[in-house]
Order: C-alpha cells, then structure tokens, then sequence
C-alpha cells in the first residue's frame, strides 16, 4: 500500500508546520510470514516491501531492486501492527522490512526478539536468491539496519552484539533499566540514531542518552529528544496522554527523523539533515552528534545568504570555507588554499547551524565546504554548491531575530549568523 504522507506534515500549534521531506516514491504492499528457526521455533513477522501495488499480498516489485532490509522489533506488549505506518514508510522509500511479531507473555523476552530478527533478516537474504520465492531479487546483500522501540530498544542492542551485518540502528525510545550494564555498542563501529521525546517518563532523556554515551567509535551517532513526545510516539496507538504534541505530530516528527537519517546512512543523502539540524519549527528540545564521519547540509535563504547544518564530534571545531565556482576539491585543507575561511564554529555537542552571506567582499563565491578538527583528528565535509539548493525563507539579514528565536548576528563577522545553538539546547520557536 502506499502510505498517507499526510501524517509527515507537523502540524505545530504554536509555530510554523514543518515540511517532512517527501517520502514514500515506491508503492507498498505487505504479507504475513511464519517461519522456524533452526530449532523448530516459530518466528511470526509482517513484511513491508515495495510492491507491483497497494493490494494486500501484491507481488513484490524488485524493478528498482535490490533492497536495503530492516528488521523492527517491537516493544513490552508490542505487535506488530502497532508499527504499520512507520514500517510502510520505511518500505516506501526503497527498504524491504521484516516487522516483527514475536509474541511477548508477561515479560518480553529480548534475547528471544533479538534470535527472531536474526532468522527474519536471514531469511528474507535466502529468499531473495531463490528464483522461485516471491521476494526473488528483492533483498541487497550488504549490511543490515535494526529499529527497536521501548524493549525492542534492548533486543536491538542484544542483534548487534549477535550479527555484525547489523551497522545501522534506529532506536525510539529505547528503555534501559538502572542496573543495565551491559555495552553492546562498545565495539560498534556503524551509524545509530536515537530517539525519545522530552515528555518520556519510561524511556526518559536520561536513559536513552545513557544509549547515546555507549557509542565509543560510532560511525555517526545522533542523539535527539523531539519536544512534546511520549513513550508511543512511533506507534498507530491513539494513547493521547496529555502530550504537547498529539498523536499523528509525535508519529510524523519521529518518522522525519528515521527518514532523514535513512536518507543520509543508505542512500547518500545528507542535505536531508537541513530541515532536522537548522529549521526553528522542527519540534526538537536537545540534539547531539558523536562519531567520525561528519554530515553537513545547506538551505538557501536568498540570493546572498544560505545556512548550513554542521554534524561532526562533540567538541569539534567547524572551519567554514568558500570559493568560486560549483565544487572543491574534497581531499582536505591542502586543497583549498584558495579559499576564503569564513568562520570557526565550536561544536560542544557535535551538532549546528551556521548562516553565511556571500555578498559584499565575498560576491562570486558559490560553495562552502567544512573542515571539522578536533582530538581525533580532522575530517573533511562535502563542498556544497549553496545557491543551487531551493529557497528555504527569508533573508535573515533583513530583520535579524534574538539567538533564543533562532538566529544571532555574530558581532565580529556581518555575514555569519550562527541559528539554533544547537550545541547547547535546541528549542521550538515560539
């Protein structure tokens, strides 16, 4: 089935709407599937997959194939179809998801949830070598991406220790208990994203940050705590607890996330990060960055000013470059002995948005390129060619907001504005 965008859209009572990024461009379908492992234990999941149409059980389409695959491990109590939209949009994007329906009793039992998904994963790898199973062609053979929400969080962290195929996770709300010890990401060297919300009393900020501090050599690790959202925030479930945001804005502004750092992890994408690290109305209360591999985006405010999303390592510094022409050269400082430094822009949390103009003494120049330095070495972000992206607003210039709203006029450089403050805490605009 194709799934509504209508949900991506976040209605904010008090701010602008943000946009979600479009996704949902493949046709979806999903089947029942039970399976045994080796064992001869039952393994129930829901496969979300691109489809040749919306029809439940329609033949799946590996025209655009193969596939990225993504096993979703549900939560205390969880089944499957309290997941359906985030998994249908995970699919329409071009991932075939195995969602997992392991059944819970009185206790979940995560190391059984992590088995399940491991079989599920290896499975739909088998089928999709087989000519004659109906996901032929469907599954690429590369690296896995695991998602968890709440308990799921636990068993999520229980496959990465079992599979090192696994180099992508996802976790919403991932819970811990107090005397949860045990460091599965200690020598996880992949990409992981995790989600809560500041309203969160199981999984609070506190817990899923302990998650977050775990990463010690993460490719990319972001932190983000959404303003307004609950423990459910990723489900179907009409929970109304009292939260900020209701229902379909938690569901909508935790898919925006999972997509955008999908887009950027898979695919390739970073100028998805732009609305996520640098628009004032994404409802976000905390966000921060770890791991080697920076991420850096841009949005075009005006013919002279654009604004660029900085995801490095804590504590990195940002050397923001400009030159002429489209393109530099992407190996490095040596290279671009050429350009003009704009700015130097600390990074206590890894994460923030810088707003450059190039007018005046710097007309003519048209990329901009990061140089990320600190403790662990320099790495070197994509150069961006700032006026071929769409028009994101207004002129910051023209009337310049106070820092807390979004936008500070940096008193020794007229053409760097530095948004969000991303590096201390990054709140809704009022």
């Amino acid at each position: 089935m194709t799934p509504s965008l209508s949900v991506l859209s976040l209605l904010l009572s008090s701010s602008g709407a943000a946009q979600a990024a479009e996704v949902g461009t493949y046709t979806t379908s999903e089947w029942y599937e039970t399976l045994y492992d080796t064992d001869g234990n039952a393994v129930w999941l829901q496969v979300h997959y691109p489809a040749v149409s919306d029809a439940y059980g329609a033949d799946a389409d590996p025209s655009a194939g193969p596939y990225p695959v993504i096993a979703f491990m549900h939560g205390y109590l969880g089944e499957a179809w309290m997941y359906d939209t985030a998994c249908d949009t995970f699919a329409s994007m071009g991932f075939v998801v195995v969602n997992l329906d392991t059944e819970t009793g009185a206790w979940l039992d995560t190391h059984a949830l992590a088995r399940d998904a491991r079989t599920a994963l290896g499975w739909v790898d088998a089928e999709s070598t087989d000519p004659s199973s109906w996901l032929a062609g469907m599954a690429s053979d590369g690296d896995w991406t695991a998602m968890g929400h709440s308990m799921g969080g636990i068993a999520m962290a229980e496959l990465v220790d079992l599979e090192p195929r696994v180099q992508t996770v996802v976790g919403f709300s991932p819970y811990r208990d107090a005397d949860y010890m045990w460091d599965a990401y200690a020598d996880f060297g992949g990409a992981a994203l995790l989600i809560t919300g500041d309203e969160d009393d199981t999984a609070t900020p506190a817990v899923v940050r302990g998650w977050f501090d775990d990463l010690d050599a993460p490719s990319r690790g972001l932190y983000a705590v959404v303003h307004g959202a609950g423990h459910q925030g990723i489900t179907d479930l009409d929970f109304d607890e009292g939260e900020a945001l209701d229902n379909d804005q938690q569901l909508a502004a935790e898919i925006d996330l999972a997509t955008a750092f999908l887009d950027a992890e898979a695919f390739g994408d970073e100028q998805r990060y732009d609305a996520v690290v640098c628009d004032p109305s994404f409802p976000l209360a905390d966000l921060a960055s770890r791991g080697a591999a920076p991420a850096t985006s841009a949005g075009r405010l005006s013919d002279v000013a654009a604004r660029i999303g900085l995801v490095a390592r804590a504590g990195d510094t940002a050397v923001i470059y400009a030159g002429t022409g489209v393109s530099s050269a992407p190996e490095g400082p040596s290279d671009l002995a050429g350009a003009v430094e704009l700015a130097r822009v600390d990074l206590p949390d890894g994460v923030a948005c810088v707003e450059v103009r190039l007018d005046g003494e710097y007309a003519g120049l048209g990329w901009v390129q990061a140089v990320f330095e600190g403790a662990e070495g320099e790495s070197v972000g994509r150069a961006i060619d700032v006026f071929s992206v769409a028009v994101v607003g207004d002129d910051p210039a023209a009337e310049p907001v106070p820092a807390s709203g979004g936008c500070a006029t940096a008193p020794a450089a007229p053409w760097l504005y530095v948004a969000g403050l991303l590096g201390l805490v990054r709140r809704r605009r009022a």
